[in-house]
C-alpha cells in the first residue's frame, strides 16, 4: 500500500511537471506566432508607409537630422512635444546613416515591444492564447493600419515616432505597475518610475494626465497597504526626474525661452483658440452622431454576445449525447457568431470599438467600488482596475471615437485588452451573477467570441491591404526609396523636388506652406527658420504677423505654397487660414513656376510652366488658377524672391 502510494504521488508530480514544462514551452510557439505574423505585414507593406507632403517627413526625418547637424530643440528649432525621440533618431541617423530604414528599424523595434508587452500585460488576465491573439489583432488593426488615404497611422513609420515610442513607455510602466501589485517586489516599482520619465521625455504634454492616473491607483494602494512615506517617494520620482531632465536641457542649451514660446504658448493657444483640430479625432465635432454611434455600437455588440451566450447554454443539455450530439452547440455558436458578426459588419462598420466607452466606464466603476468594499486587500481589483483605468486615461484625446482611422490611434492598444476582458470574463461573469444565466459552455462561448471578433476585425484589414497594394509609384530619393499612389498629387510632388533640385542654386534656401518638410530634404534645400509646419495650430501660435517679421529678416529664396486640402483643420486650404500671409509672399516675391493640371481637355494631366500672364497680386493669381488650370486639382505655386534672378533652365 505504501509502496502504491509513492509510485501514485511520483506519477503524479511527474506528470504535473510534464503539463508544466509543455505549457512553458507553448508560449514560444505563441511568440514565434507573433513575430510571423509582424514579419508577413512588413513584407506586404514594406516602404509604403507615409505621405510624400503630410507630416511622415517632418518628426521623423526633419527634425532629428536637425539635430544631428548642431540644431537645439526649442531655442533653434521649434518643438511642442519632448525631446527623447528626436535624439534617438538622430543617433540612428548617425552610426545608421540618414536613411529611411533607419526610421524603419526605429518603427520595427517599438512595433515589437509593445507586441510582446501587450502579451505580458494580457497575461495577468488571459489565457496564453488569447493574449497572442490580443498582440496579433493589435498587428493587423493598428500596427500595420492603413485606414485612411494617406498612410501615416501606422507604428512603422507614423505621422510621429514620438507618439508611438511614447506610447511604448506607458504600456511599459502599465506593464511595470502591474507586475508590481502581483508580486510587491520593488523593482517593478523603479521600472514603472523609470518607464514614465522616459514618457514624459517624449510627450510631456500627455505624459501628466497619465501619471495622475497611476498616483490615483498608488493611493488606493497605499490606504491599503499603509506605505505612505515609501509609495510617495516612487509615484513623485518620474516627476521629478523629468523636472531635473528638462532643466538641465534647457538651461544648458539657452532653451527656456523657446520651451515656453514652443510648448507653453502652444498649449495655451490650443486652449483658447477654435478646437477644430482636436475636436475631430475625439468626435466632438458633432457630439451628438458620436453619442449616437456609441449607443449602436453598444447594444449591437451586447445582442450579439447575448446570441452567443443562448447557443452556448445548448452545451448542458448534450452532455448526455455521442460526440455527433455534443458537437452541435459549437456548431451553432459557430454559426450565430458567423451570422452576428455578418450584422455587425453590415450595420457597425468599422465602429466595433466604440463599444470600449461603456467598457471603460463599467470598468473602472465596477473594480473601484468592489476594491474599497472588499475586507480584504485584493491585488487583483487593483490590477484589473489599473487596466482599465491607465487605459481610459491614455484615449482621453479620442473620447468619442475610438476608431483606427483617428489621429490617436496609437493610444487604442490597452484597450484592446479591456475589450477582450469584457468579452471573454465580464459579460459570462455578469450573466451568471446578475441574470442568474447558469450552465453556460464558456469553451463554447470562447471560440465563439474569438470568431466574432476575427470577423468584426477583417474589414480594417482589408481596406489597409488594399491601400497597401494600390501604392505602386517607387520613388527613390537621397534618404532611400518610398512607394506613394500612383496618382496626380504624388506625381506633382515628385516633381516639385526634382524641378527645385535640378534647377535652384544648390545653397538656395527654401520653405513649403503649409507644411513639405519632406520636400526641403528630398530637394535638399534647407529651411533655415525655426519652423517647418505651417498648418493653422501652429501658425496661429506662431502669429502671422510674426511669420512674416521673421521671413523678411531670412529672406528665404524660394517659398512653394500648395493647396493641400486642411479640413481636419477646419479650413479649406492654405489661404483659407493665412490670407495676409499669403498677399506677403506675393507681394515680396515672384510667380516663378506653377505645377498644375490644366482646365479643360488636354492630354498633359498636369504642366510645370512658367506664368505667361500677370501674377504680380493676389487677384492675377487668382484668376489664372481659376480660368487656366482645374482649382480642383492639387497645384503648386512656386515663388522667387525679388531679389534673386530668374532661375536656370
Amino acid at each position: 500500500m505504501r509502496y502504491n502510494r509513492i509510485v501514485r504521488k511520483y506519477r503524479s508530480k511527474l506528470l504535473l511537471n510534464t503539463k508544466t514544462s509543455a505549457a512553458r514551452h507553448s508560449r514560444y510557439l505563441y511568440y514565434l506566432s507573433i513575430i510571423l505574423c509582424f514579419l508577413y505585414l512588413l513584407k506586404t507593406s514594406w516602404l509604403k508607409w507615409g505621405d510624400i507632403l503630410v507630416d511622415t517627413f517632418a518628426v521623423n526625418y526633419f527634425v532629428p537630422l536637425k539635430v544631428l547637424n548642431g540644431a537645439v530643440l526649442y531655442r533653434a528649432l521649434y518643438n511642442n512635444i519632448g525631446i527623447l525621440q528626436p535624439y534617438v533618431l538622430a543617433y540612428l541617423f548617425k552610426y545608421l546613416g540618414a536613411t529611411t530604414y533607419a526610421v524603419i528599424l526605429l518603427g520595427a523595434v517599438i512595433t515589437l515591444s509593445v507586441c510582446f508587452m501587450l502579451y505580458k500585460l494580457s497575461r495577468f488576465f488571459l489565457n496564453r492564447a488569447l493574449s497572442a491573439l490580443i498582440a496579433i489583432n493589435f498587428l493587423f488593426i493598428l500596427a500595420f493600419n492603413h485606414t485612411t488615404s494617406m498612410g501615416i497611422l501606422n507604428f512603422i513609420i507614423p505621422y510621429s515616432s514620438n507618439s508611438t515610442l511614447y506610447f511604448a513607455f506607458v504600456l511599459a510602466a502599465a506593464l511595470s505597475f502591474v507586475s508590481y501589485l502581483y508580486s510587491g517586489k520593488t523593482k517593478y516599482l523603479v521600472l514603472w518610475a523609470v518607464a514614465m520619465w522616459a514618457a514624459f521625455m517624449c510627450r510631456i504634454e500627455m505624459a501628466g494626465t497619465v501619471w495622475c492616473a497611476f498616483v490615483l491607483i498608488g493611493g488606493g494602494l497605499m490606504y491599503k497597504k499603509r506605505l505612505f512615506a515609501r509609495g510617495i517617494l516612487y509615484l513623485t520620482l518620474p516627476v521629478v526626474l523629468s523636472a531635473l531632465s528638462y532643466t538641465a536641457y534647457l538651461y544648458f542649451n539657452n532653451a527656456f525661452i523657446g520651451f515656453k514660446s514652443d510648448v507653453v504658448d502652444f498649449t495655451m493657444a490650443s486652449l483658447r483658440q477654435e478646437r477644430t483640430f482636436t475636436n475631430k479625432p475625439a468626435g466632438l465635432d458633432q457630439p451628438l452622431n458620436s453619442i449616437v454611434s456609441i449607443l449602436k455600437s453598444t447594444v449591437l455588440q451586447i445582442l450579439a454576445l447575448c446570441a452567443l451566450i443562448a447557443a452556448s447554454k445548448t452545451v448542458s443539455y448534450c452532455k448526455a449525447g455521442n460526440k455527433a450530439v455534443r458537437a452541435l452547440p459549437y456548431i451553432a455558436a459557430a454559426l450565430a457568431a458567423i451570422f452576428s458578426g455578418y450584422l455587425l459588419n453590415r450595420y457597425n462598420a468599422y465602429s466595433q470599438y466604440k463599444i470600449l466607452n461603456l467598457i471603460f466606464v463599467g470598468g473602472i466603476t465596477g473594480y473601484t467600488y468592489k476594491f474599497i468594499h472588499a475586507d480584504a486587500y485584493r491585488k487583483d481589483y487593483l490590477m484589473l482596475l489599473t487596466l482599465f483605468l491607465v487605459s481610459f486615461v491614455l484615449t482621453l484625446r479620442i473620447l468619442l471615437n475610438y476608431v483606427p482611422s483617428s489621429y490617436g490611434f496609437y493610444l487604442l492598444p490597452m484597450g484592446l485588452i479591456c475589450y477582450y476582458v469584457f468579452f471573454i470574463k465580464t459579460f459570462p461573469s455578469i450573466c451568471e451573477e446578475i441574470f442568474n444565466i447558469r450552465n453556460i459552455g464558456l469553451r463554447c462561448y470562447y471560440i465563439a467570441v474569438i470568431i466574432l471578433i476575427a470577423q468584426t476585425s477583417l474589414p480594417f484589414y482589408s481596406i489597409s491591404r488594399s491601400c497597401y497594394q494600390m501604392k505602386t509609384l517607387r520613388v527613390d530619393t537621397n534618404l532611400g526609396p518610398f512607394y506613394f499612389y500612383n496618382n496626380g498629387r504624388t506625381m506633382k510632388a515628385v516633381l516639385l523636388y526634382q524641378y527645385l533640385r535640378a534647377a535652384t542654386p544648390a545653397r538656395s534656401t527654401l520653405a513649403v506652406f503649409p507644411e513639405g518638410a519632406g520636400i526641403n530634404l528630398l530637394a535638399e534645400r534647407d529651411n533655415p527658420l525655426k519652423y517647418y509646419s505651417f498648418v493653422p495650430p501652429e501658425l496661429k501660435t506662431i502669429g502671422e504677423g510674426n511669420l512674416i517679421r521673421i521671413l523678411k529678416e531670412k529672406k528665404l529664396d524660394y517659398i512653394a505654397v500648395t493647396n493641400d486640402p486642411k479640413e481636419i483643420f477646419g479650413y479649406k486650404d492654405f489661404r483659407a487660414y493665412a490670407g495676409d500671409l499669403y498677399a506677403w509672399i506675393v507681394e515680396n516675391y515672384t510667380l516663378d513656376m506653377v505645377i498644375a493640371t490644366p482646365a479643360g481637355n488636354h492630354k498633359a494631366p498636369f504642366v510645370l510652366e512658367k506664368p505667361s500672364y500677370p501674377a504680380s497680386t493676389v487677384w492675377q493669381i487668382d484668376e489664372a488658377m481659376l480660368t487656366r488650370y482645374n482649382p480642383a486639382e492639387f497645384t503648386v505655386l512656386i515663388f522667387r524672391h525679388k531679389e534673386m534672378a530668374g532661375t536656370r533652365q
